[in-house]
């Protein structure tokens, strides 16, 4: 059973089709990327899995429970892109708070919020005033408060927006060890796409409240059109009359040529031909698409499903 599914959802604010017929499932214990431009839907979608908001139409289920329901609270941490906090409480109050709101053990909770509070540096923090922390410092409190009791799907709008590189660091680690650990299932919205290029398993792209893409990043890559390889070898007029016969576009700078293949089985034949002809390969390698890039082809509607 997925942790997660979305089946044909909908929600319009007056003429706005915010989300429109979205249908997608999450796994268990893998990290989501949700990417979107601005006004895509994906706030909405997290406000709806979340049972902050009502859909109009259409089925979420987390763990087979009706989104919103006490059952699927219980499964369920979330850390929205500016969380807010009592005035009156201090970190170690407000986290004590966050773990009985869902039902800790109170010497467990103790023991958790010591571990959260350390492995964030706010130790020093922890007997001041939330509400007079940094906007950097008030996003790790928010992230410790959806992981305290252990979530089964923790949704993330924008968790490291605003932050310094350490403080975005911290973040990711702690995230992939959560995934790791605790087979915790995580779903995240962000537009600082290079960082979730380096942790993330699987991405997910909406576009006005429509499914673009969904399936895991490494197949999306494969999934380009043509792909840049990169060869390093000596300049070979006999290698570059059979890139032609391939029908293989080229160039060559400093040391290296540089292909555009547009299936992976060329590589093996050139490869091939090099060993046929004793040509010294150094060195062939793929060039890694960013997710900017692939994420620039999503919108352009380049990659196909």
């Amino acid at each position: 059973m997925k942790i997660l599914e979305v089946n044909h959802l909908y929600k319009s604010f007056k003429k706005l089709k915010a989300v429109n017929d979205l249908s997608f499932g999450l796994e268990e214990g893998k990290i989501y990327g949700f990417i979107g431009p601005n006004g895509a839907g994906k706030s909405t979608t997290i406000n709806l899995i979340a049972g902050l908001l009502k859909m109009d139409k259409g089925d979420i289920r987390i763990s087979g429970h009706s989104a919103g329901s006490k059952k699927a609270n219980a499964l369920l941490g979330f850390a929205n892109e500016f969380p807010s906090f009592y005035h009156d409480l201090d970190l170690q109050e407000f986290l004590s708070y966050s773990a009985a709101l869902n039902n800790m053990d109170p010497r467990a909770s103790k023991s958790e919020i010591t571990k959260m509070i350390t492995a964030f540096e706010l130790n020093d923090f922890r007997y001041k005033k939330v509400t007079k922390f940094s906007t950097g410092m008030k996003k790790k409190v928010g992230l410790i408060a959806a992981c305290l009791h252990k979530p089964k799907l923790l949704l993330l709008d924008e968790p490291t927006a605003n932050l310094d590189p350490l403080s975005r660091k911290e973040i990711i680690d702690t995230l992939e060890n959560l995934a790791k650990e605790s087979l915790m299932t995580i779903f995240i919205s962000s537009h600082v796409l290079s960082e979730l290029d380096t942790f993330i398993d699987h991405i997910i792209a909406i576009d006005k409240g429509k499914l673009m893409l969904d399936m895991p990043l490494s197949e999306a890559r494969h999934s380009l059109t043509r792909k840049k390889v990169f060869l390093k070898t000596a300049l070979n007029r006999s290698l570059e009359d059979y890139f032609k016969k391939l029908s293989v576009s080229f160039s060559y700078e400093g040391d290296k040529y540089q292909l555009s293949l547009p299936k992976d089985s060329l590589k093996e034949m050139i490869l091939g031909f090099c060993l046929d002809h004793k040509i010294i390969v150094y060195e062939m390698y793929d060039e890694k698409e960013s997710l900017e890039s692939f994420y620039d082809k999503i919108m352009k509607k380049e990659v196909q499903q």
